[in-house]
């Protein structure tokens, strides 16, 4: 056998393995390791702060060591106004794309030609079609959250 074929045979059944399984893993374990990291810096911080400081209220101190969050009606607009940006955007843009293939489809029933492209098109385009639509979805349901919310 040849040396090339071998080798590229064993990448093509690699690739995948790599691509499903070790990349979302290794991505994961760095994740949780980074957030132990900054765990384990502010116990080191507190700890160095009460050693020196034994009258040193530890609630106050964490409070005033992590950053403050945005309040939750704030969090919610900024959600909405990306849920609304990327929804319609996914949903016309593969809505075009559809359209743009199913154009295609009937000009090439019409002259015989291939008509594999009409179908690669829409089940390509039909995840980025539903991932819009369920965008546009939340944000309906954040928008009236939105309205209900108490400041």
């Amino acid at each position: 056998m040849d040396f090339t074929y071998v080798l590229n045979n064993f990448v093509n059944q690699l690739a995948p393995i790599f691509i499903c399984v070790v990349l979302p893993v290794s991505l994961a374990r760095l994740y949780y390791r980074n957030r132990r990291h900054h765990t384990d810096k502010q116990a080191e911080i507190v700890m160095k702060a009460i050693e020196s400081n034994s009258e040193l209220d530890v609630r106050e101190f964490m409070k005033a060591l992590t950053p403050a969050r945005k309040p939750l009606r704030e969090r919610l607009i900024d959600r909405t106004h990306w849920e609304i940006l990327l929804g319609s955007g996914l949903t016309l843009g593969s809505a075009f794309i559809m359209v743009c293939c199913l154009i295609t489809f009937i000009y090439t029933v019409v002259i015989d030609s291939i008509k594999d492209g009409f179908l690669v098109g829409v089940f390509s385009c039909s995840p980025f079609l539903a991932l819009g639509i369920g965008l546009l979805c939340a944000y309906r349901r954040d928008k009236k959250v939105l309205e209900t919310l108490n400041d």
